[in-house]
């Protein structure tokens, strides 16, 4: 809680407390612990009330420019705490489905979901597709962090579809489907398609060899 003055301090009792004060917080922020924000800012915020009482020399002025450096690294101290909170302690899913020109779900396509880093690299999941084009993934806390972009490619009978760029927020959840636009020729089609081709041909001979020996 901060304090508010019931009496003017003398010059002294405003720079002691000040600079007591200033310890106190410096000494929580080296401690790094995000659970102790609250705590860092009622001390700097306190400190800070003792500035206008106090003659600025150069003492003074010295105060009042750790205080100001201090409130920097409280907001730098904010800032990479949330970001690691975010990171760590919670897991990105990453699901969608697969489909064919057609719009129906493919088994057994091969997914890859790669999570570039802002940083520079990247970490890939490879996984399959089940029942109706379903595929899932997750990346554990340390394999991501938001700003991170995820892109997810199918691949299917030598085909493949490559989704755009998607964002990784601390919503910690995205799903990406895609669908290929030409259609994916099945092994059981193209063999039913030589039968035919095959069967075709010989009525052709057949008939042709039969006109022969009519005439």
């Amino acid at each position: 809680m901060r304090q508010i003055w019931s009496s003017r301090p003398t010059d002294d009792e405003a720079i002691r407390l000040m600079e007591k004060n200033i310890s106190d917080a410096l000494h929580v922020i080296s401690l790094t612990h995000a659970g102790s924000l609250v705590e860092i800012k009622d001390k700097w915020w306190f400190a800070l009330d003792c500035a206008p009482v106090v003659r600025f020399g150069l003492r003074g002025r010295l105060l009042v420019t750790v205080c100001l450096m201090l409130l920097f690294a409280l907001v730098a101290l904010s800032a990479v705490s949330e970001r690691v909170l975010a990171a760590d302690d919670n897991p990105f899913v990453v699901d969608g489905y697969v489909k064919d020109a057609g719009g129906i779900g493919i088994v057994g396509a091969d997914v890859s979901i790669e999570m570039k880093h802002s940083g520079g690299g990247s970490t890939t999941h490879d996984v399959v597709t089940g029942d109706g084009g379903y595929y899932s993934d997750y990346f554990d806390g340390p394999e991501w962090e938001p700003g991170d972009t995820i892109v997810v490619t199918a691949t299917y009978n030598s085909e493949q579809v490559v989704s755009p760029e998607e964002e990784a927020t601390t919503d910690y959840y995205i799903q990406i489907n895609l669908q290929f636009t030409a259609g994916i020729p099945e092994l059981g089609s193209l063999l039913g398609f030589f039968v035919a081709s095959g069967l075709v041909a010989c009525v052709a001979l057949v008939a042709l060899g039969t006109g022969r020996k009519d005439q």
